[in-house]
């Protein structure tokens, strides 16, 4: 997957469809680093985006945030200085409208730091399955979820097709 810079991302995504995968390089986070070591990946986030009335809005998973759509002009405002990749896809629109939440997401941190830790080191999953795992999502999950990949409760990244 090709790294796309901050200048170049809205351009690029102006011939995405609604499901593609935005993956994300945040730099100079401790957080984002470790999530990275831990994977095994260049990529600490990912967010997907969603047409509306042709405008880009971007959907993801997040600390203490509700899954809802967000304009992109608003979510590129943290992340001018991050490296981007893209996975193209799309999705009907209710892929993502039926995890919109009105309540915060219950962030699965666990899940990424721990769970996500030991498969990449044993290729076993310990963590949720199924159902279990939708209660308590994470950025990849999410975004694996909506495009309905198999076991989408343990993508990572290399995982994401391209």
């Amino acid at each position: 997957m090709d790294f796309i810079n901050s200048i170049d991302l809205k351009e690029r995504l102006k011939n995405c469809k609604t499901g593609t995968t935005i993956f994300c390089q945040t730099p100079n986070d401790i957080e984002a680093a470790t999530i990275r070591k831990v994977l095994n990946s260049p990529w600490n986030h990912t967010a997907v985006l969603f047409w509306i009335n042709g405008e880009i809005f971007i959907v993801e998973a997040y600390i203490n945030d509700t899954i809802r759509p967000k304009r992109f002009d608003f979510w590129f405002e943290s992340r001018k200085s991050n490296l981007f990749g893209i996975s193209e896809c799309s999705v009907n629109d209710n892929m993502i409208t039926r995890h919109f939440k009105s309540k915060p997401t219950k962030y699965d941190l666990v899940s990424v730091l721990f769970y996500m830790g030991i498969y990449q080191r044993t290729g076993k999953w310990l963590g949720r399955t199924n159902e279990k795992a939708s209660e308590r999502l994470f950025c990849f999950e999410f975004s694996a979820l909506v495009r309905e990949l198999p076991n989408w409760w343990r993508f990572v990244p290399k995982e994401f097709p391209v």
